[in-house]
């Protein structure tokens, strides 16, 4: 088969290991929301529906195996020797995905689209619930409670929260 060389879709292929600060949490889910594909540095090859990437900076490599609405990534990291993986199914404008963090615990999170708009709801890796809606002009509202506290976040398209 043919192998070309593919851009990372971080919108299906970014999991989210939320057991990091909530500045790190932020960060992801705001690229992998809006598809900014500026902070990924994986060099992708692509054959069929089997999609392989390796960032030489951070040292993680991942598989994607797409199935139509569904897909299984699992990836790994040469600098931490850690592994992680990531289900997503998608139907309509919606798309659910359940994975288990580099620390072995296990996260969740849906998404649903309504025109320009789209609202994801979770379960981090660490079992706090966050919800974010990011607009189309690229900003995002994101919220985040433990049970006790709660915070909110807003950040524009260029990803400077305040």
């Amino acid at each position: 088969m043919k192998q070309r060389k593919i851009k990372s879709n971080l919108e299906t292929r970014l999991t989210f290991n939320l057991d990091k600060d909530f500045t790190m949490k932020k960060a992801l889910l705001i690229l992998a929301i809006s598809s900014i594909s500026t902070l990924a540095s994986a060099n992708c090859t692509k054959t069929g529906s089997i999609t392989s990437c390796y960032d030489s900076q951070s040292g993680n490599s991942y598989t994607t195996y797409d199935f139509g609405t569904s897909s299984i990534t699992n990836g790994s990291n040469a600098n931490t020797g850690t592994t992680w993986s990531q289900n997503t199914t998608r139907l309509g404008d919606s798309s659910f995905s359940n994975g288990t963090s580099s620390t072995g615990t296990t996260w969740n999170q849906s998404t649903t689209r309504f025109g320009d708009m789209s609202i994801t709801n979770g379960s981090s890796s660490s079992g706090k619930s966050w919800n974010s809606t990011t607009f189309g002009n690229g900003s995002t509202i994101h919220n985040s409670s433990d049970g006790i506290d709660s915070k909110s976040t807003t950040c524009d398209a260029f990803g400077n929260c305040y």
